[in-house]
């Protein structure tokens, strides 16, 4: 984790502009997450996550809260046009002509007490991830934090100076992984981390009100997904350093046992070169489950892994038997990750890793609702794959590359066809976002599954 306190080395590389709002024909940079020393510029800090706040408070202005390395969360509102106060608002840039007005914590500290911001430098711990609950009840705005800690804490609205949370929970040790519930167990986060050595588990289900749900699992989280229906939570978990578990639970009936349990098949991690090994050779680096998602029919369920491929299940398979943790299921489709010019290594104990990793996966349906995946990796690569066909299928090509970039793939999004958005975005790890547009025939890989 990188020390909150400000660093007297500098980076000629450590720059502003962490943030880009992007309108669809231009990008506004802002500065946030900086420290200034005493005779010294800024120092800027990595922004771990950015979300736009998804309701609109008396104002009406459109506000953006990210959660940064320097240990804060800060709230910054968006507002375009020329009749703004320029003493409480700072001019940024010109955005199609038009004025673009920022204000800052920093310009409003003196003058309102009620500006989003909160600070955890005296604890020492990171905001790592900022989930808002989806359709809140009763009209309750409710935002998650995790923190590299291992805790996590949630705020009625957005935190603030004079707002504390509404509870706290220390889950685990380590990064937790959370996400929002929703269907049958909405109002739900679930959240998986790392044990503490003298805890049961770092796996537990918190409700809005507080209530809190401990699933009786004994291994480490690694990630997880949950059903369209909300369901059906799968929780992965690290089993040994080359093999991983999946356990399906019933987040409907807030169950602590799972119902099924699955071996995934083991990791492939092999040497590239190292002072005490030879290319080909069994790497240390542990396996994980770095993205996993179910199909929009819940009948499948993707497994991207670091060993540079994605695993796709069936799921009414991996219910069949109920093992416990003593079955091995094999998947229906197993990509891989191949080519482009990007070389990504991981340093292992004895070497370094030949393999990359899946970053990010998400599920997209064709015009006869075939289901489409696609796969972004540490080689650069954005790919659409059938999962119908076979990866090496001879009547039609597989895998097609949508999008390749020079850097690994860090984030990316598709656009919902009703809402005419960008069909596919992407962001890689040099900070360059790549932006796809409409073509006349529909989204760019409608031709897959015509």
């Amino acid at each position: 984790m990188e020390s909150c306190l400000v660093s007297p080395d500098r980076d000629a590389y450590n720059r502003g502009g962490a943030v880009a709002v992007f309108n669809g024909k231009q990008s506004l940079r802002i500065d946030l997450h900086q420290r200034k020393d005493k005779g010294d510029g800024p120092k800027y800090y990595n922004v771990n996550d950015v979300q736009f706040v998804p309701w609109l408070p008396d104002d009406s202005r459109l506000r953006l809260v990210s959660a940064g390395s320097d240990c804060t969360i800060q709230t910054v509102v968006l507002s375009v046009g020329d009749d703004e106060d320029e003493d409480d608002r700072v001019p940024v840039s010109e955005w199609e002509g038009t004025p673009v007005w920022i204000k800052m914590r920093k310009k409003m500290k003196e003058k309102s007490e009620d500006v989003s911001f909160r600070d955890y430098t005296d604890q020492n711990k990171e905001p790592s991830q900022l989930l808002f609950l989806p359709e809140p009840q009763n009209t309750v705005n409710v935002l998650a934090v995790t923190f590299t800690d291992g805790s996590v804490e949630m705020y009625k609205g957005l935190p603030s100076k004079k707002k504390g949370p509404l509870f706290k929970c220390e889950v685990g040790s380590k990064e937790p992984t959370a996400l929002w519930g929703h269907g049958s167990s909405a109002n739900s986060l679930f959240v998986s981390s790392t044990k503490w050595e003298d805890s049961d588990s770092a796996h537990v289900m918190l409700s809005v009100d507080g209530v809190t749900t401990v699933f009786a699992l004994p291994e480490d989280g690694d990630n997880m997904a949950l059903s369209p229906d909300g369901g059906t939570l799968a929780a992965f978990t690290a089993l040994s350093p080359s093999r991983c578990r999946v356990h399906l639970l019933d987040a409907r009936a807030r169950s602590t046992k799972p119902l099924h349990s699955v071996n995934l098949e083991p990791f492939r991690h092999t040497h590239v070169l190292g002072m005490m090994s030879q290319p080909g050779e069994p790497c240390d680096c542990p396996a994980e489950v770095s993205a996993a998602a179910f199909s929009p029919d819940g009948v499948y369920l993707a497994v991207g892994r670091n060993d540079d491929t994605v695993h796709v299940y069936d799921v009414r398979m991996m219910r069949q038997d109920s093992g416990l943790g003593k079955v091995t299921r094999s998947p229906v489709q197993m990509y891989e990750h191949t080519g482009g010019d990007v070389q990504p290594r991981r340093a292992g104990r004895m070497g370094q890793c030949e393999l990359s990793g899946i970053t990010d996966l998400q599920w997209v349906e064709g015009n006869r609702r075939r289901p489409g995946l696609i796969t972004g990796g540490d080689d650069g690569i954005v790919r659409l794959w059938d999962v119908q066909v076979n990866a090496d299928g001879e009547k039609r090509q597989n895998g097609i590359a949508l999008g390749e970039a020079s850097y690994a793939i860090s984030a990316m999004s598709l656009g919902a066809r009703p809402d005419a958005d960008h069909p596919l975005v992407f962001g890689d790890a040099g900070g360059t976002m790549h932006v796809f547009s409409r073509q006349p025939g529909g989204y760019l890989f409608d031709d897959m599954f015509l």
